[in-house]
């Protein structure tokens, strides 16, 4: 299933931690946001020539220099050994956890990433959207498009990864007092080396 646009909530005005950006790395968060290369999890092959390719007056350089300002502020996170970007919070601002097969499909792209930082990363975006709760009726929808999608259960270093990543109950063995998930075990979850995240 292929991505077919981007959110960008007019929120993102109010930043000041946004509009304190350069007009050339605004562009560039757009543009890579909205780009066909970006995955389900937010990760791009680092490739500042192809975004160049989009306006008539932006070079790789000048692209380079915005990317470089943006990992900077953290909006981004730029792997150069890897040669992967990943926008930081697109999981949690782009519907991703809403929806279940979309977000099965954010989990396998998760998979294909070879960054250690950015998979960490993304993990921790994952536990935060977790935090901030499903939409009604998501658990049930999210448990069938999850026994379709990864019938031999989720990818190696994901389900049993040090970084916190709260699966739904039914998949991680969570304690549950009627169906709740059990807020010790949330908190807990949520906690890397003593820091909530």
């Amino acid at each position: 299933m292929a991505r077919d646009h981007a959110r960008i909530y007019l929120s993102i005005w109010e930043s000041t931690d946004f509009t304190g950006l350069t007009i050339s790395e605004q562009w560039t968060y757009f543009a890579l946001i909205s780009s066909p290369d970006l995955s389900w999890c937010g990760v791009a092959p680092l490739l500042p020539q192809r975004l160049s390719m989009l306006a008539r007056d932006a070079g790789a350089a000048k692209v380079s220099r915005a990317l470089t300002g943006l990992d900077a502020a953290g909006f981004i996170i730029i792997d150069p050994d890897t040669a992967e970007i990943a926008v930081r919070t697109f999981v949690r601002h782009d519907g991703v956890m809403k929806q279940p097969n979309v977000l099965c499909a954010a989990i396998k792209a998760w998979d294909k990433v070879h960054s250690a930082t950015i998979r960490s990363a993304i993990r921790g975006e994952f536990a935060r959207a977790y935090a901030e709760g499903f939409p009604e009726g998501f658990r049930e929808g999210f448990g069938k498009a999850f026994a379709k999608s990864f019938p031999k259960g989720f990818p190696e270093g994901f389900a049993n990864s040090p970084s916190p990543f709260p699966l739904p109950p039914s998949f991680s063995g969570y304690e549950s007092l009627n169906g709740q998930v059990s807020d010790a075990r949330v908190a807990h979850d949520l906690t890397l080396d003593g820091a909530t995240r």
